[in-house]
C-alpha cells in the first residue's frame, strides 16, 4: 500500500513540541519488586505539535484539505523538519485561525503510527 505524502509548501514554524508516549507492561510482586517490559515492538511513539504561524490562505487551504481527506484514519508520510527520513502519522486534531486579513495560523497534532 502506498501512503500519501504530506508536503506543505511552507514548513511549520520553529518550536515544534515532540512528546513521546512509552507503553510498558508492568507486574508488581511482593516486597516492592516490580518487573517491566516494553509493550510491543514499537512501544515508543512520538506525538508532534506542529504550528504554521502565518500562512497565505491558499497554503492554509491546501494543508486543511490534505488533513480532511485523510479523515483522521488514513496514515500518511511526512518528514519532520530536521529529520532525513519520512515517518508515518495520523492527524485527528487541527485548528485554523485567521491572524491577519489574508493570513492564517494552523496547528495540528501528528501521532506516529507503525502501519505496514
Amino acid at each position: 500500500m502506498a501512503f500519501p505524502i504530506f508536503a506543505p509548501a511552507i514548513p511549520p514554524s520553529p518550536g515544534t513540541e515532540i512528546a513521546p508516549e512509552v507503553k510498558v507492561l508492568a507486574a508488581d510482586f511482593g516486597d516492592g519488586y516490580r518487573q517491566r517490559a516494553a509493550d510491543g515492538l514499537n512501544n515508543v511513539r512520538d506525538t508532534f505539535a506542529f504550528a504554521w504561524e502565518a500562512l497565505p490562505a491558499a497554503d492554509a487551504d491546501a494543508i486543511v484539505a490534505f488533513l480532511k481527506a485523510r479523515l483522521g484514519a488514513e496514515a500518511f508520510l511526512y518528514t519532520p523538519p530536521g529529520e532525513s527520513a519520512p515517518r508515518k502519522f495520523t492527524c485527528t486534531k487541527w485548528a485554523r485561525k485567521r491572524v491577519r486579513f489574508s493570513y492564517h495560523q494552523i496547528t495540528a497534532t501528528f501521532v506516529e503510527v507503525f502501519d505496514l
